[in-house]
């Protein structure tokens, strides 16, 4: 019984959970998507599927409700900010929140898109190795905001802070980090493109450093 119970807590912490955020795209990929997933699960490798979008999203898409409802994933069906900020940031930063305030902070969390496929092997990759994947060897000076990293798939060479989000990976409580509601950086950021991106990454290091 007792080996049971411990081979049961070593398996749940193996698990990630994954979030999907925003406007329901490509559905034949986000199915496609769903179906690497709940195989994932299958094995043991994935915990909570959620989709975090808009009520009118799922209003407007009632076949993939269905097909989402029927595979215990968990919809999220919010009301879309009246302000949609700066290419769509307040969206953007109130779809992750939503999402990952159904998540426990200490667990890994993937957010992705319904319009991204990522390559299961690389989700298993990330499940079972993100602790030393994602370990942080060199302090700051004053400290490390986050606990672990967070896995991107690229950055901008150019500027600094300038990101992917369409998916990335990390602890939900470093996660969090990323979403705030600070309007300064419409006008204190004096660049062409990358504004939504660069306000993410950049916001949990701008007091302390």
């Amino acid at each position: 019984m007792e080996n049971g119970k411990i081979e049961k807590k070593a398996n749940y912490e193996k698990k990630i959970d994954v979030v999907f955020c925003g406007l329901i795209r490509e559905k034949e990929r986000f199915k496609k998507s769903i179906n690497d997933l709940i195989l994932l699960r299958k094995q043991g490798f994935v915990n909570q599927i959620i989709l975090s979008t808009w009520d009118y999203e799922a209003k407007n898409n009632p076949e993939m409700v269905e097909f989402l409802e029927k595979n215990k994933v968990l919809i999220i069906a919010s009301k879309e900010p009246a302000d949609r900020g700066w290419g769509n940031i307040w969206c953007q930063m109130k779809s992750l929140e939503y999402g990952l305030n159904k998540i426990d902070e200490n667990r890994f969390v993937l957010r992705t898109r319904t319009d991204v496929w990522i390559n299961p092997e690389f989700i298993k990759k990330l499940a079972v190795e993100k602790e030393e994947l994602l370990k942080i060897t060199n302090n700051l000076p004053k400290g490390n905001k986050f606990k672990f990293k967070i896995w991107i798939p690229w950055y901008e060479l150019t500027l600094p802070f300038y990101v992917a989000d369409e998916c990335f990976f990390g602890l939900c409580k470093d996660s969090k980090l990323l979403v705030n509601y600070n309007t300064e950086y419409d006008n204190k950021l004096k660049v062409d493109s990358g504004i939504s991106h660069i306000r993410k990454s950049i916001d949990p290091f701008l007091k302390d450093y």
